[in-house]
């Protein structure tokens, strides 16, 4: 994480301190450890740092070996996946499955289990939990056992159980009730006293709390639980002894014996044990305090007050309580923002404001689908519709139909501070107060209503073969533009042809150049990959911007420039070492191309400029990828679309809008550079391409695709790859939703040939 970026997502992972890893790192470097199961001395230090741990987990807990036992697994995830495959209901008629509603998904997933067990299961509301037990009527049952999952503190609004519920539950429903308590997000800031409160299982994730090791939990198992989990399955060091000729084996004794399969990761909980080394140094405080939950009150009260000039509210924030009693409520907020016409603001927009501006918010649902289904007051119904209109977990979908389909949560950790969350909120403020949500109308693409219509099923081969019917007017696409303009006194041109041959690098600008089935001739036909395969963009690399590659056609070379580097030239179309890359995208990452290695030379040239990075330059083979909502769209490797439009009268208004918001100036010219555009037009109104359909430039068919959503690279300035706020926090204030700007666009045409696209040819 930058040092200069605030963490407001603790409630995902906890913040790592540098001195903590330094502490990891030294007890790593410091002695040999081996396998567990290896009786050499490697293995026998490494036997005692495993039992060291259990004993300091259950001592953080107030806890003892002589209550409960530690399991290791991987996370909080694992620990629930066990105790619901294994836990034995017995005589299901008689048994039940409880869970909370606002849940995250992994506990909630412990029903498939139950009904794949036969067992009747009862979904209840976190608020009424209490009420429902405490009016039960009390049970004897001795035959069926049931199963009462629960958090301990809800991820999405913090609002924290009774734990005296654990009592209540066990003495209404009688001896054969169980409690699982996911405690993940509750440890993060506050420790779990388990002399006080009793739960049968416990299921933690240790970065949750220390920010390492990430691949570790633990599932704590009550004594007197242990026989409700019957375990089929035995891996390496689970068994006494096993036969493979015949079905014979005896497992261990002890519980986590039996349930930790094959080899733990042994070097996680050596740095689980040097976590506890900083903590017992540096004191508990440091990880469990009372100021993540005093700062949500500040963010609660500062939001509940906040209202735009109209009276109509900013915030919707989803709360169980008023934040005013920590032991209710955790250091969590959620809320969704809205317009001064009451209109929501997506998450997505907000995040991308928040981002920019060096702040990391979490935004979604969280993992916690019932949450959302509880405070976004989704029905069933409004789910599927979500997932039809193609919304699923995880994306950026954030607005459906003008409904929300997640929220922001700032989530505060022990290392957060008063003037951090006053710095947000005063950043919300200024960028959300007043603002409208332009366009309510528009269909999720911007597109306007034209006085012109396509027919779908046309093929454009050549300009003599458009068929088109425009309002009986006999007239092509641009042909009509033009009209309407030179009745306006417009004067539109294509100012600009700009290729940028290897992703995410500067342009060459160019007055004509050939096209082909991917778009301009060579645009984005190389780029440069890590050592995981996936693309290097200016979101990880903003450097990226200053290398000026130069593709000469007729020698058939590329020549990369840096300030202050020799320029390197390579020849291409020569065979090479072919590999499989990762273009990577702001939203859908992982499209496999095949690519060809540039070689040794640019190399070293990347090595020279990045440091040992292992930087590649690889250049796109013949075989394309394409377009998977149209596999006839063949793209080179750009993001979304063969080109990219951008309207010179556009950005000027934007320009005008960051004076307003007193940005810092800066000029035309390198304020069109942030937009990347292949085609740079004058002489149309502002934001006036979103609503062209088509287009005809040096006699050829363009079809428009729709705006193109911005994020955080146009934060990127291109002369000197520095990163501001601005202009995405402008843009979000003239634009809104999405943060259209500029246009896709792709050719109407089967049959290439020579076309060369020409500047000022409309």
């Amino acid at each position: 994480m930058s040092s200069t970026e605030v963490y407001f997502d603790h409630a995902g992972a906890a913040a790592i301190r540098d001195e903590l890893l330094e502490s990891v790192f030294s007890k790593l470097k410091s002695t040999k450890y081996g396998n567990p199961h290896s009786h050499n001395s490697a293995g026998k230090r490494t036997l005692e740092q495993i039992e060291q741990s259990r004993f300091r987990i259950l001592s953080l807990f107030k806890t003892s070996a002589s209550d409960y036992s530690v399991i290791f697994t991987s996370g909080a995830t694992a620990g629930l996946k066990i105790v619901a495959e294994y836990f034995d209901y017995g005589e299901t008629s008689n048994a039940n499955f409880y869970h909370s509603q606002e849940i995250h998904t992994s506990c909630l997933g412990m029903r498939e289990y139950a009904e794949q067990k036969n067992v009747p299961i009862v979904s209840l509301k976190l608020k009424e939990f209490t009420d429902y037990f405490q009016s039960m009527e009390k049970r004897n049952n001795e035959v069926g056992k049931s199963l009462v999952a629960f958090p301990a503190q809800c991820n999405f609004t913090g609002y924290r159980m009774p734990l005296n519920l654990i009592e209540i539950i066990k003495q209404k429903l009688g001896v054969n009730a169980y409690v699982c308590l996911d405690a993940a997000s509750f440890v993060s800031t506050t420790v779990l006293d388990l002399s006080e409160y009793k739960p049968d299982f416990v299921c933690i994730s240790f970065y949750k709390i220390f920010g390492c090791p990430t691949g570790l939990g633990c599932l704590l198992v009550k004594k007197t639980a242990e026989e409700a989990l019957l375990k089929t399955y035995y891996g390496g060091g689970t068994v006494f002894v096993a036969a493979s000729t015949e079905n014979f084996h005896v497992k261990r004794k002890r519980i986590e014996e039996r349930f930790e399969d094959g080899t733990l990761p042994y070097l996680e909980i050596v740095s689980l044990n040097a976590c506890f080394d900083w903590l017992e140094t540096n004191g508990s405080q440091k990880v469990f305090s009372n100021q993540p939950y005093e700062l949500a009150a500040l963010a609660f009260r500062y939001m509940q007050s906040a209202f735009h000039s109209n009276s109509s509210p900013m915030f919707e924030v989803y709360s169980l309580t008023d934040y005013t009693d920590s032991t209710s409520q955790g250091g969590i907020i959620s809320f969704n923002m809205r317009d001064s016409n009451g209109h929501y603001v997506g998450y997505a927009e907000v995040d991308s404001v928040v981002t920019a501006n060096k702040f990391c918010v979490r935004t979604g649902c969280f993992c916690n689908p019932g949450a959302c289904q509880t405070f976004l007051k989704l029905t069933k119904q409004d789910l599927l519709e979500h997932f039809k209109a193609g919304h699923v977990c995880g994306d950026n979908n954030d607005l459906v139909e003008g409904k929300p389909t997640g929220a922001i949560r700032l989530s505060f950790g022990p290392t957060n501070t008063y003037e951090e969350v006053e710095k947000l909120l005063k950043l919300l403020n200024c960028t959300f107060k007043g603002y409208t949500l332009i366009s309510k109308n528009r269909s999720l693409m911007g597109r306007g209503g034209l006085a012109f219509i396509i027919k779908d099923d046309i093929k454009f081969k050549v300009r003599e073969d458009l068929s088109l019917w425009i309002e009986d007017r006999n007239l092509t696409p641009i042909e009509l533009q033009v009209h309407q303009a030179i009745q306006s006194g417009k004067n539109i041109k294509l100012e600009k042809i700009r290729l940028y041959p290897v992703k995410s690098c500067s342009y060459q600008e160019v007055k004509s150049w050939p096209i082909e089935a991917t778009g301009l001739s060579y645009d984005r036909q190389w780029m440069i990959i890590g050592s995981t395969g996936a693309s290097i963009t200016q979101k990880r690399e903003p450097r990226l911007c200053l290398i000026t590659p130069t593709v000469n056609i007729e020698k058939k070379t590329l020549t990369l420039n840096y300030p202050g580097v020799k320029p390197v030239t390579i020849i291409f179309g020569l065979k090479s070492n072919q590999i499989e890359a990762k273009v990577c995208k702001s939203r859908v990452c992982g499209d496999s191309v095949d690519v060809n290695d540039c070689g040794e030379e640019v190399y070293q040239w990347l090595q020279n400029i990045f440091g040992s990075q292992g930087y590649r330059l690889v250049q796109q083979s013949a075989v394309r990828r394409q377009k998977k909502e149209d596999n006839k769209t063949s793209l080179s490797l750009a993001n979304e679309s063969q080109y990219l439009l951008v309207n010179k009268n556009s950005v000027s208004k934007l320009m005008e809008q960051m004076a307003l918001d007193d940005a810092t100036s800066t000029s035309l010219d390198e304020m069109i550079d942030r937009f990347r555009g292949n085609l740079i037009v004058s002489g149309l109104d502002p934001f006036e391409e979103e609503e062209w359909e088509s287009f005809k430039v040096s006699g050829i068919i363009f079809k428009v695709l729709g705006p193109c959503s911005r994020c955080q690279m146009i934060c990127v300035n291109q002369s000197t790859g520095e990163r501001s706020k601005e202009p995405l926090t402008s843009l979000v204030r003239l634009r809104g939703r999405k943060m259209p700007f500029g246009v896709h666009v792709l050719t109407m045409i089967e049959e290439y040939g020579k076309l060369e696209l020409r500047t000022s040819d409309y």
